[in-house]
């Protein structure tokens, strides 16, 4: 702690720095830590025949499509596709029905009520 200190005497006051006193109470430090040198970051050595990607994840092996399983192939999604456009024709003349009774049974209702004369 460093305190300003006028000197007495005669004159223009002047003031002068008292010398330096340790603490009544020094603050607990701890040791300094170990200081190692900086060092210079330098990248990994990349063996050239190691593969890019992870060795746990390999692609598995497909077979190539022959000429015949893909006619196969394109056999069976047509048949898939017949088989859905008839459930959905089938579906539509369904509604189709259900929609002409409905119309039906209101223009019953309208035609057997009779209409009060004016």
């Amino acid at each position: 702690m460093v305190i300003l200190e006028e000197e007495p005497g005669p004159g223009p006051s002047s003031s002068r720095l008292s010398p330096p006193q340790p603490d009544s109470h020094p603050l607990p430090t701890s040791p300094p830590l170990p200081t190692t040198p900086p060092r210079a970051v330098t990248p990994r050595p990349v063996p050239i025949s190691t593969p890019r990607r992870s060795p746990r994840r390999r692609r598995r092996r497909v077979t190539p499509l022959t000429q015949d399983a893909a006619r196969r192939e394109l056999i069976r999604i047509s048949d898939r596709r017949a088989e859905i456009e008839e459930a959905n024709r089938d579906t539509l003349i369904k509604l189709l029905e259900e929609i002409r009774g409905i119309k039906e049974m209101l223009l019953s209702r309208y035609v057997e009520r009779p209409r009060d004369e004016v």
